[in-house]
């Protein structure tokens, strides 16, 4: 393995091993986020942070995301959602990274690490409920959407 598919790897493993440091309980939290967390750590070490938006929006646009409760269990239904597992996950926790800074993200894992549900850390730590975030989530990918579009048609 080349050195640059062996140091995303082990960021991404690296992330895992940090996140224990949410809390004592932070491997309830849904698998979506876990593998969020720790392929942003990965991203540090790639440069396919457009390809993957694109992957994701792409998803948005088709209407093809998951919903967050199918990708949460990773001894469950979420098995059969690998990709959106780790796609998802990134996009969203890229998502409150970008919009709420990483204090925030991680004031939310912590919350998680201690048994917060989605919603309560959500509530607690963004002043918004789970679903609302999400929303915005959806939102921003389709706005991107739109935003390709018009720049498409000004190109012409």
């Amino acid at each position: 393995m080349g050195q640059d598919r062996l140091d995303p790897l082990l960021a991404h493993e690296i992330g895992h091993a940090v996140s224990f440091e949410y809390g004592p309980v932070i491997n309830a939290a849904p698998w979506w986020s876990l593998e969020g967390v720790a392929e942003v750590a990965a991203g540090l070490f790639r440069d396919s942070w457009e390809r993957k938006n694109k992957r994701i929006v792409r998803l948005a646009e088709t209407d093809n995301l998951r919903r967050w409760e199918q990708l949460g269990d990773f001894k469950g239904e979420a098995v059969s959602h690998g990709m959106h597992v780790y796609l998802q996950g990134w996009s969203m926790i890229d998502y409150i990274d970008r919009t709420f800074g990483k204090d925030t993200r991680n004031a939310w894992f912590t919350r998680l690490g201690h048994g917060d549900t989605l919603d309560e850390a959500s509530t607690t730590v963004m002043a918004i409920p789970f679903e609302q975030l999400s929303d915005q989530w959806r939102r921003s990918l389709l706005e991107q959407v739109s935003d390709d579009e018009d720049q498409g048609a000004s190109g012409s």
